[in-house]
């Protein structure tokens, strides 16, 4: 096992995947024992910082995510591949016993090498190829020359010029070099999918604006890489047809994405931001298509708000837009829309899905030529005339609120109506509180959020959950609050009846809500 080195990358033999922080003795087990200390993907994995016993040995990239093992750890696989190798055992497997074939009295003699052969032709008809989880760690072993005509890495990928899909998830890549040597050779590679591995040695051609490395690819996926933004946009360049990227769960946050400079790539349509650390809509420059479901994306402010007339494909499922305010900025500035997915938001949890969609249809200008496909649902011309003049109605008695005057007009002039509204009753279907989280003694910062006091405490605390501790069981922390909060006199009270509404419990504007987990 001396051959592994740090940044090399292991699997266990169920699947796990760590990189290799770390390679020789550790004070607990001797010098007699080498040891690797290993940065996990999977944080459930980690177990300390890279110390033992109050010696530091490395720093994973993410607190919490490494831990130490023996080099003669069974649970480890101890072996890599080759892409060529794999590809060879899997399609070419070269056991074959000589048969005879029987054509009418005629019966001929077909040898192993004749069948190997035929194998080899038979690689050209293969299309998408699928080697995720294959240990596959560079393009071919050192005994293997490239460059030997006839040779099995020469008729490998002779066989595989047709090749348009490629799969390489998560493997044992530390090297980019590597991939670019196999894409080198496959002529026709339209999609590359290499989710899963973690590069840490990148190519020097990278800074050279004039190196192409395919004039074929269009998709490239790099979901749960955790490559640096600065390396994203280098490598986006080298592929000159490129129209999706995948960066999803590789821990960006707004300050990361910024820095995005190939957006405005014309050629560039879809970007897939999804399961990141965004807390508002970046910067999109021409793209036609975004994902950024699975964010933190809570305000839209119109004056930060940067999304193109291009934009016409917009995914903001599972965020924490709280109010119908964020909904009419979105609507005001993406003009160009044609589909837009936007539900499990905290703004929908205590509403039905037809009331949903019914504000959304009227709040956005719909039709064939504009938002025409929402939260994966077609919308017909009926169904948009009917829910426009509900929402007007309901506008008029005082039941829904639509600040955004530009729109309200349109519909009114649509349909042919007059600007009447009737009273605002004062009472508010909604409350502003205070949320604040106790850790260590001490509570964070407050975060405002609105919620309709018509809420059960049961749903209350399944939002608490989402917007601040990251989907923990409600089972596992309390929710309290004090009466005469600032006297002598104050008085806690715990939030524990799942029925009860918020409406229950006579909050005022601004109430602090304190949580303590278990």
């Amino acid at each position: 096992m001396s051959q592994y080195t740090i940044n090399d990358r292991i699997s266990t033999k169920d699947g796990y995947l760590a990189t290799i922080k770390f390679v020789g003795h550790i004070a607990p087990w001797g010098d007699q024992i080498l040891a690797y200390g290993l940065e996990w993907d999977d944080a459930t994995r980690g177990k300390n910082n890279g110390s033992v016993n109050g010696i530091s040995y490395f720093k994973p990239t993410i607190s919490n995510l490494a831990s130490f093992v023996k080099s003669t750890n069974k649970s480890i696989t101890w072996s890599r591949q080759s892409f060529v190798e794999v590809v060879q055992s899997q399609y070419l497997n070269t056991e074959y016993h000589d048969q005879e074939i029987k054509f009418g009295l005629k019966i001929l003699k077909e040898t192993g090498l004749e069948e190997l052969n035929r194998r080899y032709k038979n690689l050209e008809s293969i299309k998408s190829l699928s080697l995720d989880h294959c240990l596959i760690w560079k393009a071919w072993s050192n005994k293997e020359d490239e460059l030997i005509e006839g040779g099995v890495t020469d008729k490998v990928f002779t066989g595989l010029k047709s090749l348009q899909r490629l799969d390489l998830s998560s493997n044992l890549f530390s090297d980019f070099e590597q991939v670019t040597r196999i894409i080198a050779r496959l002529p026709a590679l339209e999609e590359l999918i290499l989710n899963g591995n973690r590069f840490t040695l990148l190519l020097l051609q990278l800074s050279c604006p004039k190196i192409m490395l395919s004039d074929t690819l269009v998709r490239l996926k790099l979901a749960s890489t955790l490559l640096p933004v600065d390396k994203v946009n280098q490598l986006a360049t080298k592929f000159q047809e490129l129209k999706e990227l995948i960066l999803s769960a590789n821990d960006y946050d707004n300050e990361c994405i910024a820095k995005l400079s190939f957006v405005q790539n014309p050629q560039l349509q879809h970007l897939d931001l999804s399961y990141n650390k965004l807390q508002r809509i970046p910067r999109l420059g021409i793209l036609k298509e975004v994902n950024l479901s699975h964010n933190e994306i809570c305000i839209l402010q119109e004056q930060t708000l940067d999304i193109s007339n291009r934009v016409e494909a917009l995914d903001l499922r599972y965020n924490c837009i709280s109010s119908w305010k964020e909904i009419d900025t979105l609507a005001s500035v993406a003009k160009n829309l044609k589909r837009l997915r936007i539900n499990h938001n905290p703004l929908f949890d205590d509403i039905t899905i037809d009331d949903m969609t019914v504000q959304l249809i009227a709040r956005f200008q719909c039709g064939p030529s504009n938002l025409n496909e929402l939260n994966g649902s077609k919308l017909s011309l009926s169904e948009i005339e009917n829910s426009e003049l509900y929402f007007i109605s309901k506008v008029q008695s005082g039941e829904y609120q639509m600040p955004n005057e530009d729109r309200w007009t349109q519909l009114l002039r649509k349909y042919n109506k007059h600007a009447i509204r009737e009273e605002q009753p004062t009472f508010k279907p909604w409350l502003k509180l205070s949320l604040l989280v106790f850790d260590s003694g001490n509570h964070t910062e407050p975060k405002h959020y609105r919620f309709l006091k018509s809420a059960t405490v049961l749903s209350f605390k399944g939002s608490i959950s989402k917007l601040l501790l990251n989907n923990m069981s409600i089972l596992k922390f309390k929710v309290f609050y004090y009466t005469n909060e600032d006297s002598e006199f104050a008085v806690k009270h715990e939030i524990d009846n799942y029925m009860a509404t918020l409406n229950d419990f006579a909050f005022s504007e601004g109430q602090k809500v304190y949580i303590s987990v278990r």
